[in-house]
């Protein structure tokens, strides 16, 4: 790319510097022909310039020569471009290089106008602000500088040298004569004046500015050490080059030093074993991790390990659309070629000294022209795919084989078997989650975090004994309970807990059981969760005994367990808890009437039947079911059981709750989604992070909330409940007693009892549609007769506890 500008941007202004060879221009240069531009054009530019450009919406920084090439290579149609000069406290290498250059330009520019002297053919007004060089020929080179300095300074000066720098000096310089003690020395005298620009060999590596309020001025760029012609620049750190001013004045009108040191500077490696690394990796390019599509490799690229370099030709070879044939590998070289017969690309690496580092020696057609193959790469295999696609499968952990494939297909250009795709996905999971071996492993101790970070909770592991020795113990449950959980249930929820289990996905199988409860706003309260080998009797008769002993402390004698009759509930009920009540699900219920008694009409007339909220209402509705279904329909009811398990007219109204279903439940197992394919620890880990952010988010809104009013899903019930009332009239009796008449039917209400004849508000706790009729009609609030256990006080009360965190075991 040539004749390209660059457009410089500063406070409002704008000037251009043109470029002719993009190939070959260095940052230095163009750091140089910015401030010749802008001292030509009169445009401001601050004290330490620093040069970004926009790249996708970021700010980048150009601070070396690959920085500003990969510059041009991202736009290389592109003539034009915008740099934003800022700045910055204090000077980057590349801008010190670059004002060194410029000063040794200006030098030389100096040198071939003005005449070399000797100091012994000056008087003493010719010393003043002179540049002092020494060239080795015998004398030394005197340049004058622009600007006079005070006369009433003296001080005396001892200039120090490399024995190997000596060179005979004139007349007016004379030898140290204490030469026995210390390196070569010379020294000359300033009777009157001290040269304010007099450049003097120091390290290089310090900068000394003198206090602007001194007489003595001095600038850093003015003080900088120029060396002869026949000098080598690279030997100067190891030179013997300090400056000794005998005069202490001098020292301290110098109260600034600048040692070099960059504060924030990005860490770079530095050689501290006398050269030996530096000379290792002296023609080296040491490799920095590309893109997929834009991997190039070349001699001497330089590896941390071998593996690190196998991985990279692997990249490069599916992005390039080929594989490879080993010839030779070992621990100290490796060398493969192109698998294609009339393909020439070949690759051979070997191990540098240090014994770590890899360096490719040779590479033979580098960008590789042959067709390769098509779609399905070797060298593509499971564990590569799965290092690539790890961040995808862990973001969704349920992405499906086509989707694995179409992505392979857009991103890398290949294609792979259904098996490989599910084995690679075994190996993805796997590195996100841990392995199932393991994870058993860490139960015990992850029970005994619980009860450390979450006191009084029950984290309960056990184990059956086997026989043989290389499984002395198996796995057989685990109940977890957290503090907030249980405490929570028994200080703001009702009596109603519903039950049920779900089977978790992969090889290891197993059955999570959860127990969940309904707070005061009619939403899900985890109370425990435990996982087992099976639904049987032995399990839920285990989860049912740490059930009870968790809520033991409320003293209640109404719990209630609602569940869809699942095998060995009844059982373990009877055998651990007999003194609770049941409710049967009525969605499974109607599941199994279905398949005796199909169609659209006995469906609606077993929800009737079920759903009758009064004596009258459910025998009316068992009426209708014989005259359709016969006596066998009937009976089939019958043998349901006891009427309090299934018919909602017969619930316990000191429950507060009309709840038929455990849809509650089976939605907070759907919660879990992907994470029952997950390791057990990695499994019970996500079902407490998602009860630990319910419980605190629940907390935060609460707050909001006045502790004397009704929960918002209370108060959006009964605005529906007061839209229905309004078909409703309402016929007084007596004090608190109405007659209210709804259709046809005509239901007795007393506001005093709280009481309705259709028996809803008994059983839910929240006034019907016909007591909203009554109540409006009393000119009285329907939110004052809601029961209690829909308060914002009970509420909070039941999410007044917090679920810790709970630390990685490895830490």
């Amino acid at each position: 790319m040539e004749n390209v500008v660059l457009k410089m941007n500063y406070r409002g202004e704008s000037f251009d510097v043109r470029v002719d060879d993009t190939d070959r221009v260095l940052l230095i240069d163009v750091l140089n022909d910015m401030v010749d531009e802008a001292e030509k054009q009169g445009k401001p530019l601050p004290t330490n310039p620093i040069l970004t450009y926009s790249y996708m919406m970021k700010s980048v920084e150009i601070k070396d020569d690959r920085m500003l090439m990969e510059m041009f290579s991202r736009w290389k149609e592109k003539r034009v471009f915008n740099i934003y000069v800022g700045t910055q406290i204090y000077p980057s290498h590349a801008l010190l290089m670059a004002r060194k250059v410029r000063a040794n330009k200006k030098t030389d520019n100096a040198g071939n106008t003005d005449d070399d002297v000797n100091i012994g053919d000056l008087n003493n007004d010719d010393v003043s602000g002179v540049h002092i060089m020494d060239k080795g020929k015998g004398k030394l080179q005197v340049r004058r500088a622009p600007k006079a300095i005070p006369t009433h300074v003296t001080s005396q000066l001892t200039l120090r040298r490399s024995p190997r720098k000596i060179a005979t000096q004139s007349s007016q310089v004379e030898s140290c004569p204490n030469t026995s003690n210390s390196p070569a020395t010379e020294r000359f005298t300033q009777p009157t004046h001290v040269a304010e620009n007099l450049t003097l060999p120091r390290r290089r590596s310090l900068r000394l500015t003198p206090n602007p309020t001194s007489q003595i001025t001095q600038s850093l760029d003015e003080g900088s050490y120029i060396p002869s012609d026949d000098e080598d620049v690279n030997d100067m750190d190891d030179e013997l080059t300090d400056l000794e001013v005998e005069d202490n004045s001098v020292l301290s009108s110098l109260n600034f030093i600048d040692d070099g040191y960059v504060p924030f500077d990005e860490n770079k490696w530095v050689d501290d074993e006398g050269g030996f690394a530096t000379k290792m990796y002296n023609n080296g390019e040491i490799y920095d991790d590309k893109e997929f599509g834009s991997i190039r490799l070349r001699p001497w690229m330089l590896f941390m390990d071998k593996e690190h370099f196998k991985d990279v030709v692997r990249d490069f070879c599916i992005q390039e659309g080929f594989y490879v044939i080993v010839l030779k590998a070992d621990n100290s070289r490796y060398t493969a070629e192109c698998a294609t017969a009339n393909c020439n690309w070949r690759i051979h690496a070997s191990v540098l000294l240090d014994g770590t580092t890899w360096a490719i020696k040779s590479i033979d057609n580098p960008a590789h022209g042959c067709v390769g193959v098509k779609s399905h790469n070797p060298m593509a295999n499971s564990v590569w795919v799965a290092r690539k696609l790890i961040e995808d499968i862990r973001a969704n952990p349920d992405i499906s084989g086509k989707s694995i494939q179409s992505l392979l297909q857009e991103r890398y250009g290949i294609e792979m078997k259904t098996s490989t795709i599910y084995r690679m996905k075994e190996i993805a999971m796997t590195e996100i989650n841990g392995g199932h071996d393991e994870s058993y492993k860490k139960l015990p101790a992850y029970c005994e975090m619980i009860k450390k970070t979450n006191p009084e909770s029950y984290a309960i592991c056990s184990w059956v004994e086997m026989e043989t020795p290389e499984r002395p113990m198996q796995f057989k449950s685990i109940f977890v309970s957290f503090t907030a959980q249980f405490k929570g249930v028994i200080a703001g929820c009702r009596s109603l807990i519903g039950v049920d289990g779900t089977h978790l996905k992969g090889n290891h199988g197993g059955v999570l059981l959860a127990a969940v409860a309904l707070d005061g706003n009619n939403e899900l309260f985890p109370i425990a969760v435990a996982v087992v080998e099976s639904e049987n009797k032995d399990s839920w008769s285990s989860f049912f005994w740490h059930l009870k002993e968790c809520i033991k402390e409320s003293q209640r004698n109404n719990w209630t367990i609602i569940c869809d009759r699942q095998k060995g509930v009844e059982p373990a009920l009877e055998s651990v808890w007999p003194e609770a009540y049941r409710r049967f699900c009525a969605r499974h219920l109607c599941k199994n009437f279905k398949k005796d008694y199909p169609g659209i009409l006995m469906h609606k007339l077993f929800w009737r039947v079920v759903n009758a909220t009064s004596e009258y209402s459910f025998k009316k509705a068992m009426e209708t079911v014989v005259h359709h279904g016969g006596l066998g329909c009937a009976r089939w009811f019958l043998d349901l059981g006891d009427k309090e398990q299934w018919a909602k007219h017969k619930f316990d109204p000191s429950i507060s709750s009309d709840e038929n279903t455990s849809n509650f439940v089976e939605s907070f197992n759907s919660t879990l989604g992907a994470q029952r394919l997950l390791p057990i620890l990695s499994l019970l880990e996500g079902v407490r992070r998602v009860s630990m952010v319910r419980h605190a988010t629940r907390q935060h809104v609460a707050d909001s909330w006045p502790d004397d009013g009704i929960c918002p899903n209370i108060r959006k019930l009964l605005s529906v409940l007061k839209k229905d009332s309004r078909a409703c009239t309402t016929f007084e009796s007596g004090r608190g007693d109405y007659e209210i008449r709804d259709g046809r039917s005509f239901l007795l209400v007393s506001l005093v009892k709280k009481e309705c004849a259709c028996g809803l508000w008994q059983i839910s706790g929240i006034p019907c549609k016909h007591a909203i009729r009554a109540i409006i009609f009393d000119n009285r609030d329907p939110l004052d007769f809601v029961s209690e256990w829909f308060y914002v006080r009970v509420y909070k009360e039941a999410y007044g506890l917090s679920i810790s965190h709970i630390p990685d075991l490895e830490q």
